[in-house]
């Protein structure tokens, strides 16, 4: 059972299934595995500590309602964030991601300090930019590489006729 749970977490899979839910089992099968099964499995199976936050994680991104779920902009971290439902009342002030502990405006979800001016952030029509009085390690350093990334995505959406989603603003390929 054990293997089974860890390749399940591996793969991503929320929530873990019984292994005989997919295979027509029958004799009580609920489909589901059970929190309390599914960590007591990747304990006895000599899981690492890893294992058990890649479990904790995909919890946490199970239970965030699609429309407010966003991820930390930073490279590398990406963890599941609530964005609140009132982007109005937050202005254009960094929040932390908890994972990270780095800075990020959660209207235009960029990294670093912000403070608004005009155009970017397509929610309010304001822009999201740093200070300009921030330190090149704060915001020039760090963010170029995150700003030739975006450079990247944009031109590759405006090559294959992608566009932002208006609710989450993820970048979405329209099927016919």
């Amino acid at each position: 059972m054990g293997d089974y749970v860890r390749g399940a977490v591996r793969e991503r899979r929320y929530p873990v299934r019984c292994p005989m839910a997919t295979g027509g089992g029958t004799g009580g099968c609920r489909g589901v595995l059970p929190r309390e099964v599914v960590v007591r499995a990747l304990a006895r199976g000599g899981s690492n500590n890893a294992e058990l936050q890649a479990f904790e994680l995909l919890e946490a991104e199970a239970a965030i309602d699609p429309p407010e779920k966003v991820y930390c902009p930073h490279p590398g971290c990406s963890c599941p964030l609530e964005r609140p439902p009132s982007l109005a009342a937050l202005g254009c002030q960094a929040a932390t991601c908890p994972a990270c502990r780095q800075a990020f405006c959660p209207r235009c979800l960029k990294p670093g300090p912000h403070q608004g001016s005009t155009g970017c952030c397509p929610l309010t029509a304001t822009a999201c930019e740093a200070p300009p009085s921030s330190p090149p390690s704060a915001g020039t350093a760090g963010g170029a590489a995150v700003d030739a990334a975006d450079a990247a995505l944009l031109r590759l959406a405006s090559a294959l006729g992608w566009r932002r989603c208006p609710a989450c603003l993820a970048m979405v390929e329209r099927g016919l």
